[in-house]
Order: structure tokens, then C-alpha cells, then sequence
């Protein structure tokens, strides 16, 4: 069963949601260990497995319909990029700089200030 059919379904009635507003105080990080702040955390359910998905936002499933892609989300080109803050799909970077502070932490890059520097340039060409 696609979650397509669960999504429409529950639209006219309630969806099957069993948390709301709880917050990154709460302790609710998302799958790469960062908070999720003040966005509300919903936990959703397959109807036919069982099971269960927290998210904070459904993701690509909302257009495909397939349970697979529940907080998946297409990311998106590049071309004006620096025309487009904030950066993420959540808006957590402001800036640039944040993007390229963000990705030299999560995957232990080391990049020097000046690497830094470069990236950030280059990406205000795109």
C-alpha cells in the first residue's frame, strides 16, 4: 500500500498523528544529531506494517506517495545559490558561510579558513 493512499485518507479525517510540539529542549534531534528547535515533531504510522517514522516534516512522500520517502527531500540546484538564503530546508543557515561551517563539522572535513574562503567564493559564482 502507497502512503498516498494513507495521506488522502487521512486528509479528510484526522491524520494519525501521536506527538506534537515537542521541541529540541525535549531532547528531539533529527537523523544527523541536530536539534530540530521549535518545529513540531510528528510520528507517523504505516497502516498496514506498523511501522513508525518521527519527522518533523513528511518530505518528498507528500508528491511520490511511497512510504520510502517520508523525510526525504530533493534538494535543491545550485545555479543562484547565493541569491537564495537561508540554507537548509528548514532555514537553519543564514548564510553561505554557515552552509560550508555546517558540512567542514558534520563530515570532519578540516578545511582551513582560507579552503573555506574558496568554497564560499565559488558558490557565489554559481
Amino acid at each position: 500500500m502507497f502512503l498516498v493512499q494513507q495521506f488522502r485518507h487521512e486528509r479528510r479525517r484526522r491524520p494519525e498523528v501521536f506527538g506534537r510540539g515537542m521541541t529540541c529542549g525535549d531532547g528531539i534531534h533529527n537523523r544527523f544529531g541536530l536539534a530540530v528547535g521549535d518545529m513540531p515533531v510528528y510520528v507517523l504510522r504505516h497502516k498496514l506494517t506498523g511501522e513508525m517514522k518521527t519527522v518533523t516534516d513528511p518530505g518528498r512522500a507528500l508528491i511520490t506517495g511511497q512510504w520510502k520517502d517520508v523525510g526525504r527531500f530533493k534538494g535543491p540546484i545550485l545555479r543562484g545559490l547565493a541569491g537564495r538564503a537561508p540554507y537548509f530546508h528548514n532555514g537553519a543557515a543564514a548564510s553561505l558561510q554557515d552552509v560550508v561551517d555546517f558540512y567542514d563539522v558534520r563530515f570532519g572535513l578540516a578545511l582551513t579558513d582560507q579552503q573555506k574562503a574558496d568554497l564560499v567564493a565559488f558558490l557565489r559564482t554559481l
